[in-house]
């Protein structure tokens, strides 16, 4: 068995004062892993939610050693400024784990940038070191999915020969889904399904909880308190389809009683923002709000939507589902019918599912929705009641002591490989579904 005294190092772009989502994430989880061995960190300086703080270049913070790296943070958001940001980011977190890690010592690493398990696998050449990979997207298959790159080109080839290779060496890897955890197993290539963990992003159940409508004060602040109010809150990127809820929008302008509200950012806002200037009155778009605020702005409607572009299968999951859960709203899932956030939404019976780029369907599911309310009241007890029992902090969090359990080790008790749906296989404290 390993000495447990060898050190973990996390790498990832964003790491606490971060509060972005991958950031958020994997802080929660090193902070886990230093309740018992010794963890780092080593991240770049703030430049999303935090952007402008100039972070200590290292710190001990609940219980983690943080090594800051020096990188180049564009102002403009461009392609080739994200890609030059992102190249210097890795070649300066590479320098700080060529001169800190150990043999002996343990990498973490996250798809967030995709040059980062690159790292990771680089490491454990050098080093004779395990790692160890949390999957939160799927590259370079997202962009050929997404139409940013062909899946002929010399480029994506050799990428995701890459990407398999990669995953092929790392000990674990943890995944969002079952359809992810799938996908991953024939990208991979191995019999080894059981080294494929189902890890899903937990509910922040005691930040978000289940508010009365008439109290909220965005709504009010926004005079939306008469309106059936269809939330949009997060990441406004390639993956996610939000050309499917503005066509909606549009379809429904003359019902004047239902209201559109998108929060968040991304390269897709200008479809949101175009449609608010030309004139659709049933649609505000705010700017992202800080995750203290999640509690207000996720309990500012009657429905929250989620969606996806058609092709994501098994590539990206909606994280926002679980706080939509923990904030007791029904939930509007436009994604793939053979998702687990499709699944998930069937099985607990918290709202409805929606294939991607069906517009029609989705305006036929929100008319619907308006003329239940008891249903929708039925729908937020078991969503927000499923948060608590089944996608906790504490919970899921525990899942993640089998990534870093030794390979040659019994089974922790209460622990076991699991078959997901079409032949997925994971591990987990416990089942999805099961208490």
């Amino acid at each position: 068995m390993r000495n447990r005294l060898n050190r973990v190092w996390f790498f990832s772009e964003v790491y606490y004062p971060e509060e972005t989502g991958t950031g958020y994430y994997v802080t929660r989880i090193a902070e886990h892993f230093a309740q018992n061995r010794p963890v780092s960190a080593i991240t770049a300086q703030p430049s999303y939610s935090k952007a402008g703080r100039m972070a200590p270049r290292r710190e001990l913070h609940n219980g983690v050693d943080i090594h800051r790296c020096s990188s180049y943070l564009p102002s403009s958001k461009s392609l080739g400024a994200r890609m030059l940001k992102i190249f210097s980011i890795t070649l300066s977190m590479l320098i700080v784990g060529l001169t800190r890690v150990r043999r002996g010592d343990s990498i973490v690493a996250v798809t967030n940038p995709p040059s980062v398990p690159i790292l990771a696998w680089l490491l454990s050449l050098i080093f004779g070191v395990r790692y160890y990979l949390i999957v939160h997207d799927i590259h370079p298959d997202i962009a050929a999915a997404c139409g940013v790159i062909s899946r002929h080109s010399l480029q994506f080839r050799f990428l995701r020969w890459l990407n398999r290779l990669v995953l092929r060496r790392a000990t674990r890897i943890t995944a969002l889904g079952y359809d992810m955890c799938e996908y991953l197993a024939d990208l991979r290539g191995l019999e080894k399904g059981a080294a494929i963990l189902m890890i899903p992003i937990w509910s922040d159940c005691d930040d978000v909880w289940p508010t009365s409508r008439g109290g909220n004060p965005l709504l009010r602040r926004l005079g939306l308190m008469d309106k059936f109010v269809v939330l949009y809150a997060g990441n406004m990127s390639s993956p996610h389809g939000i050309k499917t809820i503005v066509n909606a929008a549009k379809m429904l302008k003359a019902e004047q009683g239902i209201h559109f509200l998108f929060i968040g950012s991304g390269p897709k806002r200008t479809f949101v923002e175009a449609a608010a200037k030309a004139g659709e009155a049933n649609i505000t778009v705010l700017d992202p709000r800080p995750r203290s605020e999640q509690n207000e702005f996720m309990s500012a409607c009657d429905v929250s939507i989620l969606s996806l572009v058609e092709g994501m299968l098994g590539l990206a999951v909606p994280s926002r589902t679980y706080n939509v859960m923990a904030a007791g709203k029904p939930l509007i899932a436009v994604v793939s019918s053979k998702s687990d956030t499709a699944r998930i939404v069937r099985e607990e019976n918290i709202g409805w599912a929606v294939e991607p780029g069906d517009a029609d369907r989705l305006v036929e599911v929100i008319l619907s929705a308006r003329r239940q309310p008891e249903v929708r009241e039925e729908m937020s007890l078991r969503a927000r009641r499923a948060a608590e029992t089944k996608y906790s902090q504490k919970m899921i969090l525990a899942r993640f002591d089998d990534l870093l359990a030794d390979e040659t080790a019994a089974p922790a008790e209460g622990s076991r490989e699991l078959t997901g749906p079409s032949g997925a296989i994971g591990s987990a404290r416990q089942p999805r579904g099961q208490d």
